[in-house]
Order: structure tokens, then C-alpha cells, then sequence
């Protein structure tokens, strides 16, 4: 899948989406915009695991901190 385009159907939203050290390749416009689909493909209550390196930046306040790698969708 190619994260720079718009998420097609992929039968979800998804209890769990993973997508570890990808973002760090990212320009920023770019990461904002690939952070905003993949947590639109997480349910309600639905995890979200980035690599150590990733930070939800201003997406924080549609996801909690389970850990500091692990995101729950509000």
C-alpha cells in the first residue's frame, strides 16, 4: 500500500493498525496527512502502534497514550 495516496477499502476501520518507523521518512505535510487516514481507519477504542522515533504531534487529541509507542482512538 502506498501511503501517500488515499486509503482505499481495506474492509475496515480496524481494531489495531500498525505502521512502525515508516513516519520518520515523512516530510511533515506528508506525515500529517498518512497519521490522519491511518486513524481514520481505527475504530473507536482501536490501537494504533508507531516506532519510538514517531509522535502523533497535533493528532493527540483524537488518540490517548497506552504506552509510548501505543495509541488508543478516543
Amino acid at each position: 500500500m502506498n501511503l501517500h495516496e488515499p486509503i482505499g477499502d481495506l474492509g475496515g476501520p480496524f481494531d489495531l493498525v500498525l505502521c512502525r518507523n515508516v513516519l520518520i521518512y515523512f516530510e511533515p505535510d506528508t506525515r500529517a496527512a498518512v497519521l490522519d487516514r491511518l486513524i481514520d481507519q481505527c475504530v473507536r477504542g482501536g490501537y494504533l502502534f508507531l516506532g519510538h522515533a514517531e509522535t502523533l504531534g497535533d493528532f493527540r487529541s483524537r488518540m490517548r497514550a497506552v504506552e509510548s509507542t501505543v495509541w488508543v482512538r478516543r
